[in-house]
């Protein structure tokens, strides 16, 4: 099964007015370590909306944080995602600037000593007209 096609690529950029979206998976390392997966690239200039979690199996262990950066282990677009099992959806962070000046990387990451958990992760944006 492909988890993970995003990783690597240039941004993905289909256009003016509409929605897209760049989405990944993530597990916590049975052994505690944080863990730090790449779900995609936002283009230069465009407006992240939101994030959508889907947390299929709690994340447990220590004292769990799953956040979303634009670096691995960041924090920078949201730093309190629900950890429990179930569906959320987040605001970026106030002051990530938008539209965006380059080529954003998203990471999602798990830390705090999970041991536990199972995460789906989909990041909206848009770009509006130039």
């Amino acid at each position: 099964m492909a988890t993970s096609l995003n990783r690597g690529v240039p941004a993905r950029d289909a256009g003016y007015q509409m929605v897209q979206y760049i989405g990944g998976r993530i597990q916590a390392a049975a052994g505690g370590g944080a863990v730090n997966v790449k779900l995609g690239t936002l283009p230069a200039g465009s407006i992240m909306l939101a994030a959508y979690s889907k947390v299929a199996t709690a994340i447990t262990g220590g004292t769990p944080v799953l956040a979303l950066g634009t670096a691995s282990g960041g924090t920078q677009i949201q730093g309190t995602m629900a950890e429990a099992a179930g569906f959320e959806v987040v605001l970026p962070a106030g002051t990530l600037a938008g539209p965006l000046t380059a080529d954003t990387d998203v990471w999602a990451g798990i830390s705090g000593g999970a041991t536990a958990g199972d995460a789906y992760i989909v990041v909206l944006f848009a770009k509006p007209i130039a």
